[in-house]
């Protein structure tokens, strides 16, 4: 174990919860002035690793002396306690225990009763498609068949291989379907837009996979999604978006078809619905949304980190639908609940959706056009600082500042911010043309007379309308944001009613 790292990122991973189930776990056992215990205590307190501060905290313990093994005891008293909170609440821990209680009885010779036991964890893990749990259960069931002894036992194992081969067809054609939709996800974040014609030529190669092209071939639940999964992602990619709604439609048909694996596999389950939201929203088609969003209300919590997953779908899409539909108020009414969600469930979000929510949040405000807002939240986000896989919400904040700075007239602001900017798009390995007009027009209208803004405002909404009609670039981050602003400047009108206007069309 890396005792820079290991243990202190372990700690940092468990939700609040669980951290309790820990601390009242080791009390209840009359561990409260344990070493591990403290040690956790200790750790729990740092924000990066600090072997120094732990010194001056166990100055003269012998704690310190052996504190490379106390750490190492402290993170296996964790997984041994995740183990036992986890029990209730995972239908594969629940297997495990089965198969662990079969062995013991295999051991002391109590074959009848070692395989109910394997009876049992068999008929859980069929229901759940634990493929790989069931080759195990088989393994065990031959152990106990040749343990005892009888004929009739005997006769039993031929049985089991046929078994056996069944369920390796079955997780092998999952296999097949869970690489495939891998290969066209690593794709997209290669090549987004198919914009290399060998991107696509490698696309088109994948499709023609026999598992895809006979519908018959998805065996269990999860191959069934995946196929729906990658021919939406396929359409996708190709800008059929009607086409790939309905894709996402049937992964959340297949979903419907299974209904015990909704609360187990909770997390999936919310990405597949905000995925058809998503695809909703490409097609400006907002009536199933409304239904999507009661869906996730409606799904029960079972624990911290289950709240905090429907958190951020919940919020997410309903305050994105309010921004589409030019619903400001209500979009702004949800900031409050959004804010205290992200210092709540802080433990359970990740980096990308914090990222995600802090910009619709720095939107919201600059389509309601306070922009003073706007830069407070857009300010907070650029302070969390560079996240690879969402650079764009990065470079959309910026140019929303830059914009809020232009309108409130912060003069100095605007210039400093305008060089920093500047430099922050150079050092950039991709350039977005986008950006670069943003910087080009924005710095025109600053040195602009009154009456000279308007032959600006024209200029620039040309090339937006080109950007927007480029299949390259028509969908980069803060486009339609700009194209709004420019119009309800040229047109001397509101942001909200141009968004409204645009929905009754």
């Amino acid at each position: 174990m890396n005792n820079q790292d290991d243990l202190l990122e372990l700690i940092q991973a468990l939700t609040r919860s669980e951290k309790r189930y820990l601390s009242t776990r080791a009390k209840r056992r009359g561990d409260e002035d344990s070493n591990y215990l403290r040690l956790f205590n200790a750790f729990n307190e740092m924000k990066e690793y600090d072997e120094e501060k732990l010194k001056k905290k166990f100055k003269g313990e012998k704690l310190l002396k052996n504190l490379s093994k106390e750490k190492k005891y402290l993170f296996d008293v964790i997984l041994k306690t995740m183990r036992a909170y986890r029990h209730e609440k995972s239908v594969n821990a629940q297997i495990k225990e089965r198969l662990m209680d079969a062995t013991f009885l295999l051991e002391k010779g109590l074959y009848s009763q070692s395989l109910k036991c394997l009876s049992n964890a068999k008929k859980l893990a069929y229901t759940y498609e634990h493929y790989l749990a069931i080759l195990e259960i088989i393994l065990k069931e031959r152990s106990v068949f040749t343990a005892r002894r009888k004929k009739a036992d005997y006769a039993q194992l031929g049985e089991l291989w046929k078994e056996k081969e069944k369920v390796m067809a079955i997780l092998g054609n999952q296999y097949t379907f869970e690489q495939i939709f891998d290969e066209v996800l690593i794709l997209a974040l290669k090549d987004y837009k198919l914009v290399n014609e060998k991107s696509r030529e490698y696309l088109e190669a994948l499709m023609k996979n026999p598992v895809l092209v006979d519908k018959e071939l998805p065996h269990s639940f999860v191959s069934q999604y995946r196929y729906h999964q990658i021919y939406a992602l396929y359409n996708q990619y190709l800008g059929d978006y009607k086409a790939a709604q309905s894709y996402y439609k049937k992964v959340l048909d297949c979903w419907q078809e299974h209904t015990h694996f909704c609360s187990e596999y909770i997390n999936h389950y919310t990405a597949h619905l905000s995925n058809f939201i998503s695809s909703c929203y490409l097609l400006e088609d907002f009536e199933p949304v409304h239904a999507i969003i009661e869906t996730l209300k409606g799904i029960p919590a079972k624990n911290h980190q289950a709240e905090g997953i429907l958190f951020q779908h919940i919020m997410h899409n309903e305050q994105f639908l309010y921004m589409n539909l030019g619903q400001m108020d209500s979009a702004i009414e949800m900031v409050p609940v959004i804010d205290a969600g992200l210092k709540k469930y802080q433990d359970v979000l990740e980096g990308t959706r914090v990222h995600s929510f802090m910009s619709n949040i720095a939107t919201v405000y600059f389509l309601a056009e306070n922009f003073k807002e706007s830069m407070v939240w857009s300010n907070r986000l650029i302070k969390l600082g560079h996240l690879e896989s969402r650079l764009d919400l990065q470079r959309a904040v910026r140019i929303l500042k830059l914009v809020a700075l232009f309108e409130l007239g912060e003069v100095d602001e605007f210039e400093n911010f305008y060089r920093a900017i500047n430099r922050y798009f150079n050092k950039l390995a991709t350039k977005r043309e986008l950006d670069i007009l943003t910087l080009k027009y924005l710095k025109q209208l600053y040195k602009a007379t009154p009456s000279e803004q308007s032959n600006v405002l024209d200029a620039f909404q040309i090339e937006l309308e080109r950007l927007e009609s480029n299949p390259a670039t028509q969908g980069d981050v803060g486009l339609d944001e700009m194209q709004l602003w420019v119009k309800s400047k040229i047109r001397k009108r509101p942001i909200v009613e141009l968004i409204k206007e645009e929905r009754k069309k």
